[in-house]
């Protein structure tokens, strides 16, 4: 499972992106070993798929390349996020 600071980042990223990119650009954007909280063989693919299975990120169907979007719990655990670091 990835930190809860790689998958903030992460997610980030992905709302920045919103259905712009698939898994392709953004393992181009963040190779190995980018994430200083993972282990350096970790590749972002394994995050973007613990992130779709864990229901905060979905992919458009139906395409070669699937292309990321947060769902509405990734866009909470952002905003939730966001609320904790204002109030730090």
């Amino acid at each position: 499972m990835a930190s809860q600071n790689t998958r903030l980042a992460l997610l980030r990223l992905i709302g920045e992106h919103e259905g712009d990119w698939g898994w392709y650009q953004f393992e181009r954007a963040i190779p190995p070993g980018w994430f200083v909280d993972e282990p350096p063989t970790t590749r972002v693919k394994e995050i973007l798929d613990r992130l779709e299975t864990d229901g905060l990120v979905t992919t458009t169907p139906g395409e070669p390349q699937r292309r990321y979007r947060l769902t509405d719990q990734g866009k909470d655990v952002l905003r939730a996020a966001d609320v904790v670091s204002a109030t730090a």
